[in-house]
């Protein structure tokens, strides 16, 4: 079993890893995506995720808007030096054909290889998802710092500068 400050770190990672994932989807940065994953030989299938699904989110994303995925409420559970565990809620919104949002729980389980902490699988649990009557992104323009009603600017100018 790991000391206090091992696991200390260990959460730590492991939360980062949490937030690399939404940034990850929310700036389409699939190199990102593909460095949070366990490599394995057979995929997961149902509500589980996988390196082997982390791979397909690309061509999902062609042609869509913006999405933000919020984290929150990580719980997790250090088992051993390699083994983790945790429960990650996540309320998120996304501009697809339609504008939509949900709340899902993700249920993880965590591998550590080589010093660095990675998912193995994260079971996608959906709460409740929901349409907008109108998408927000549709609005004119706020012409932000003048106007704090509107569409932003921010998808068009967030960039990945994430630290290992």
């Amino acid at each position: 079993m790991l000391d206090r400050l091992e696991t200390l770190w260990a959460e730590n990672d492991i939360r980062k890893l949490a937030l690399k994932y939404a940034l990850a989807v929310d700036t389409r940065d699939w190199a990102l995506m593909d460095s949070l994953w366990v490599e394995t030989a057979t995929p997961v299938s149902g509500t589980m995720l996988d390196i082997h699904a982390a791979r397909t989110f690309g061509p999902l994303f062609v042609g869509c808007g913006s999405s933000q995925m919020f984290v929150s409420n990580h719980l997790i559970e250090v088992e051993s030096p390699t083994r983790a565990t945790g429960t990650v809620y996540c309320h998120c919104t996304l501009d697809w054909d339609v504008f939509f949002e949900q709340r899902l729980v993700y249920k993880d389980t965590y591998e550590c290889h080589d010093g660095k902490w990675l998912f193995l699988h994260r079971d996608h649990l959906l709460w409740w998802g929901r349409t907008w009557p109108e998408n927000p992104m549709h609005q004119m323009p706020a012409n932000w710092p003048e106007s704090q009603i509107g569409a932003g600017i921010a998808f068009d100018r967030i960039r990945v500068d994430v630290p290992a």
